[in-house]
């Protein structure tokens, strides 16, 4: 988990990345990653087998939901599969309920995670998910899962500093000290640079985000 911009997205396509370049993680196996980023399922009808239906989506012929735990389970010796779900907070489906789409990948999720060759990583900006005026707490949800909870942590004020000053050079006016907290965040500090590339003056005097 993590605020927006902290970098979620960037380290799980890393992750792919690494993964396709044939780089392995804890054993001898090849990895397959698969990216699923969560709000591509707002304009989707979710069914009760939707992370299936995800995985289906990449072969050239039609594939049900045996034939993926049978490729799950025949494969255990020769692969393992990483089952990437990026912004599951992002959930707002039209056409289901949060609530029931928001079971519908936690049951598939379940029973997938039986398989010794299937992980999971599951990025969220914060625990809430709001359901038609309704409060989902989704770690609550993801208990039964297992889940190991990582928070990522913005930069250090001297990693700000370092990297303000390698791009913009040392003599650069330092920013207004409201935005300290904000710039540990990578998205908004290269925002930040990029706004002062334009105009110095203007950069420097920002106190907000929002700016």
């Amino acid at each position: 988990s993590g605020s927006g911009g902290i970098g979620k997205t960037t380290q799980l396509l890393n992750i792919v990345r690494m993964l396709l370049q044939g780089n392995r993680l804890d054993d001898s196996r090849v990895h397959i990653p698969v990216y699923i980023r969560v709000k591509d399922f707002n304009t989707k009808k979710i069914t009760e087998t939707v992370l299936y239906d995800v995985i289906a989506g990449y072969f050239n012929h039609e594939v049900n939901k045996r034939a993926i735990k049978e490729m799950f389970e025949n494969s255990m010796e020769t692969h393992c599969f990483l089952i990437m779900l990026d912004g599951l907070n992002e959930l707002n489906n039209y056409m289901v309920r949060a609530q029931t789409a928001l079971t519908h990948i936690i049951n598939n999720i379940s029973e997938m995670s039986k398989y010794e060759n299937v992980h999971f990583i599951i990025t969220l900006r914060n625990s809430k998910l709001n359901d038609m005026g309704e409060t989902i707490d989704m770690v609550k949800e993801l208990e039964d899962c297992e889940f190991c909870s990582l928070k990522i942590k913005g930069l250090t004020l001297e990693q700000k500093e370092n990297y303000l000053q390698k791009r913009l050079g040392e003599d650069a006016l330092a920013p207004e000290t409201y935005l300290n907290d904000i710039l540990t965040v990578p998205m908004l500090l290269r925002a930040f640079k990029e706004v002062y590339a334009r105009d110095p003056q203007k950069a420097a005097a920002l106190n907000t985000k929002y700016d």
